[in-house]
C-alpha cells in the first residue's frame, strides 16, 4: 500500500500542466502570484483606459459598484488570480494527505493494490469557454450588442479577455477536483482492511474533501458584489449552484470509498459476532474481538453488536460537519456584505 499511495501522490504531479509547472517554479508563493499578477493586469487596463479613454468615468455615478465594467472586471480579475492559485493548492493538499495516509497506515496496508484512478481527458477545461458567452448573453440579453459601434471599450475587452482565462482554469480546477476525489476513494477501497475503532486514518479523507468544498465555495462568495445589479440576480445565483454542486462532489467523492469499506467492515464484525451467539467457538477468531484474553459471554456479545451496529460509516465528524456549515456561509456572508458595501460607498459620494 505504501507504493500504491506513493504512485497516487505522484499521479497527481503527472496530471500538473504548463500553468502548475510555472506556479511551481515561481519565487512568489500562489497567493503572493496571484495577487502580483492581479495587480499588473489592474495597472495596464487602467493604462489602457488613459491612453484610450477617460479613465474618470469608472468613478462616476452612485458608486463604484454601480459601474458595471469596474465591477465586473474586479470580479473577473480577482477570479482570474484565484483559480489557478486554487488548484495548486488543492494538488498540494492532496500529496500531504496521502503523505499522511502513509505515515498512519504503515505496514497494515502494505498489501494493497490502488488502481490510479482516471482523470478527464485534456479537451474538458476548453469546453468552459463557452461559459463565457452564455454568462454575457443571460446579461446583456441581446446578441445584437456585441456587434454595435463602441462596444469594445477598454472595460468590455478586459472582461472578455480575462472571462475566457478564468472559466478555462475552472475547467482546470473541475478536472483537478474530480480527478483527486477518484483518487482517495480508490486508495480506501483498496485497503484490505480498515479499523472501526481507531478512526485516525479517516481524517485525511476529510481533510481532502473539506478543503476542496472549500474551495469551490468561495467562487461565488467573489462573485457575490455583482448582486446589487438587476441582471445579474439571475448569473450570481446559478455560478452558486453549480460551485454549490461542484463542491458536493468534492465533499462526497473522496470519501465513496471510505463509507463503503466501512460498511463492508461493520457488516462482517456483526457478522461473526452473530455466529458466535448462535455457538460458533470459532467466528471470533477473525473478530476485532479476537485479541482479548477472556472469552466474552453472551451479554458481552450483545452489546459489542449493539456498539458496532451504531457505529457511523460516514467519515465525518460533528467538528467537520460544523466547518461544512461554516464555509456554506461564506456566499451568504459575501451577498449581504457586497449590499452594505454598495450602500456604504453611495452614502459616502453622495
Amino acid at each position: 500500500m505504501l507504493s500504491s499511495l506513493e504512485s497516487s501522490a505522484s499521479e497527481a504531479n503527472s496530471h500538473a500542466d504548463w500553468l502548475d509547472r510555472w506556479i511551481a517554479r515561481a519565487p512568489l508563493p500562489p497567493w503572493g502570484l496571484a495577487l502580483a499578477c492581479a495587480a499588473t493586469v489592474l495597472a495596464l487596463v487602467a493604462l489602457a483606459a488613459l491612453l484610450i479613454e477617460d479613465p474618470f468615468h469608472l468613478a462616476r455615478g452612485q458608486g463604484l459598484l454601480a459601474n458595471r465594467d469596474f465591477r465586473l472586471g474586479l470580479t473577473i480579475t480577482a477570479l482570474a488570480g484565484y483559480t489557478p492559485a486554487s488548484r495548486h493548492y488543492l494538488l498540494r493538499a492532496a500529496e500531504r494527505n496521502l503523505a499522511t495516509l502513509r505515515q498512519l497506515l504503515g505496514p497494515r496496508a502494505a498489501a494493497a493494490l490502488a488502481t490510479p484512478a482516471r482523470w478527464l481527458p485534456g479537451f474538458v477545461p476548453w469546453l468552459f469557454l463557452l461559459v463565457v458567452p452564455a454568462t454575457a448573453l443571460t446579461i446583456d440579453r441581446d446578441p445584437g450588442l456585441y456587434f454595435r459601434a463602441g462596444y469594445w471599450s477598454v472595460g468590455n475587452v478586459w472582461s472578455w479577455s480575462l472571462g475566457a482565462f478564468t472559466a478555462w482554469c475552472l475547467g482546470r480546477s473541475v478536472v483537478a477536483t474530480l480527478g483527486v476525489s477518484r483518487q482517495f476513494s480508490a486508495v480506501a477501497a483498496a485497503l484490505p482492511e480498515v479499523d472501526l475503532l481507531d478512526r485516525r486514518w479517516l481524517q485525511p479523507f476529510t481533510n481532502q474533501a473539506l478543503f476542496m468544498a472549500l474551495l469551490w465555495l468561495l467562487v461565488p462568495a467573489l462573485w457575490a458584489v455583482n448582486l446589487v445589479d438587476d441582471p445579474f440576480l439571475l448569473v450570481v445565483p446559478v455560478i452558486t449552484l453549480v460551485c454549490a454542486a461542484v463542491g458536493s462532489a468534492a465533499l462526497l467523492l473522496p470519501t465513496r470509498g471510505v463509507r463503503r469499506r466501512l460498511t463492508e467492515a461493520k457488516e462482517k464484525e456483526l457478522a461473526l459476532v452473530h455466529a458466535a451467539l448462535r455457538g460458533d467457538e470459532a467466528a471470533l477468531a477473525g473478530s476485532l474481538l479476537a485479541g482479548r484474553a477472556e472469552r466474552p459471554g453472551v451479554a458481552d456479545l450483545v452489546a459489542w453488536a449493539r456498539y458496532v451496529a451504531d457505529l457511523s460509516t460516514s467519515p465525518f465528524t460533528q467538528a467537520s460537519r460544523l466547518r461544512f456549515g461554516l464555509y456554506l456561509a461564506l456566499p451568504l456572508g459575501s451577498w449581504l456584505g457586497g449590499a452594505l458595501v454598495d450602500w456604504g460607498v453611495e452614502r459616502l459620494l453622495r
